[in-house]
């Protein structure tokens, strides 16, 4: 018996030392010998690098805090495959440059595609090969020219991951409309797991520019876990904490943002992705987040589970979000030219719009808002399930945004609590344009309980008269309020 908890005990060692002898540590490579935090980063980046040209992962066991500065022309450190920071802390002071700490990218390369073959979705080609894929799409045509207040419009972006010449998924819109000229670009990928885990960050209050952690571009199968970011207060904005651009199949698990380098009046994102294909969300907690903690663009299918936020927006082009038991609070959700389904279980909104249209882009399309046995405690100087903003004299000039159309609306349990206020209205529309709305798929509602403190309350289809040349039915039974005025 000794004999066997001998030879067990060597084995566990031996599997010890194998689980980390494919990886190298800044400990390897002088962490202890550094003097200030522009030498620490150094290290930082010489193991990186060395891990990348060795094909093996990182670890930063036995390291429990980590304090750097960032140098002039600072280059982002490499991530390997598998980092495991293992729980230490590091603390960032930046009084050199904007920049990125961390970065996991590849390059794309230009490739002639028909839109053909975007409609079959089947490739083949000397590019394209047995094995894995990202192909990028990006319409020349601009989606949006003009956004409304801003010196610039919108392009829409698709990312397709191909396995074995047959895509995985299907863009968000079709490409075979005359409008559209897609150009395209493509990266070879694998479909091994890519983890970043157990990292707090602390930025630095005396920092006078802007460290932006994770950089991630054109990657497959990315897994952020168990990770903490600290910004203190500042007059710095135009964050990018984690910047995802290009990338499918990527996963937030217990992450924590608190606090971003934005204002109220100044825009800056905890997490901010462009053209990424299905996000999994969960446990993500925001706080002190003043301008939202998600920016994103070119979104198509995401899930939000078990979380706490204070925003998911999808600026422009995007499709299908389930979101299941997250507390939203404060803000809003926002989304243009959205498609398919945003779904809402199990949720509770406190203080909170469920969604706003984001009008600047004037690109308004159907899709289907749900709502299951969800809770809203509704912001006395915001009455509405949905902010349908403000409208213009011309619709959009692109054929396909040139109507406009809100979403059918389908609600299976939702209590409404009012407060001081009496009415509530399910669209709040904005300025003095009253929109002729070409399209409402209808509303239907099943158990919706409304209540205030004072006042019978009552529902409202619209705070105006609009102009609707096709409008669903109507329809609502089980719930405390009779009709929709």
């Amino acid at each position: 018996m000794e004999v066997k908890s001998f030879v067990c005990s060597i084995l566990l060692v031996f599997t010890s030392y194998c689980s980390y002898a494919d990886s190298l540590s800044p400990i390897d490579y002088g962490l202890q010998a550094a003097k200030t935090g522009y030498e620490r980063y150094e290290v930082l980046l010489k193991t990186h690098l060395s891990a990348l040209q060795q094909g093996k992962d990182v670890t930063y066991k036995g390291i429990k805090r980590l304090s750097i500065d960032i140098p002039i022309n600072a280059k982002p450190i490499p991530l390997p495959e598998n980092v495991d920071f293992a729980g230490v802390e590091f603390v960032i002071r930046n009084n050199s440059q904007n920049c990125f700490l961390f970065c996991m990218k590849q390059e794309l390369k230009p490739l002639a595609i028909s839109k053909r073959k975007i409609k079959t979705l089947r490739f083949s080609g000397n590019q394209i090969r047995n094995g894995s894929y990202l192909l990028v799409i990006e319409d020349k045509s601009p989606w949006v020219k003009q956004r409304a207040g801003y010196n610039y419009g919108a392009i829409r972006k698709d990312i397709l991951l191909i396995d074995n010449k047959k895509s995985v998924n299907t863009p968000i819109y079709p490409y075979s409309s005359k409008f559209s000229q897609p150009s395209c670009s493509i990266c070879k990928v694998n479909h091994n797991k890519k983890t970043i885990s157990e990292l707090t960050i602390y930025r630095d209050s005396l920092s006078t520019f802007i460290t932006n952690i994770f950089l991630i571009e054109n990657q497959n199968n990315v897994d952020l876990r168990s990770l903490t970011f600290n910004t203190p207060m500042s007059s710095l904005n135009d964050d990018g904490l984690i910047t995802i651009n290009n990338c499918t199949n990527i996963s937030f698990d217990n992450v924590v943002i608190n606090g971003t380098y934005a204002t109220k009046n100044k825009s800056g994102y905890g997490i901010a992705m462009n053209n990424v294909w299905n996000v999994r969300i969960e446990k993500v907690i925001s706080k002190n987040c003043e301008w939202g903690v998600f920016g994103n663009s070119n979104i198509n299918t995401v899930t939000i589970d078990n979380s706490d936020i204070n925003r998911f927006d999808i600026h422009c082009y995007g499709r299908d979000v389930l979101c299941k038991n997250t507390t939203f609070r404060e803000l809003y959700n926002q989304v243009s030219s959205f498609y398919g389904y945003l779904t809402f279980k199990d949720c509770t909104f406190i203080h909170f719009v469920p969604l706003v249209f984001e009008s600047s882009y004037n690109a308004y399309t159907p899709f289907k808002l749900s709502f299951v046995n969800c809770s809203i405690i509704v912001d006395p100087k915001r009455p509405y399930l949905i902010n349908s903003g403000y409208y213009f004299e011309d619709n959009n000039k692109r054929k396909e945004l040139s109507i406009i159309s809100w979403p059918t609306i389908e609600v299976k349990g939702l209590n409404v609590v009012l407060g001081g206020g009496k009415d509530w209205f399910l669209f709040y529309v904005k300025g003095d344009n009253i929109p002729t709305v070409d399209d409402c798929g209808g509303v239907s509602i099943d158990g919706l309980i409304m209540s205030t403190n004072k006042y019978e309350p009552s529902l409202y289809f619209s705070n105006k008269d609009i102009r609707l040349f096709k409008k669903g039915n109507i329809t609502i039974k089980n719930s405390n309020i009779l009709k929709v005025n």
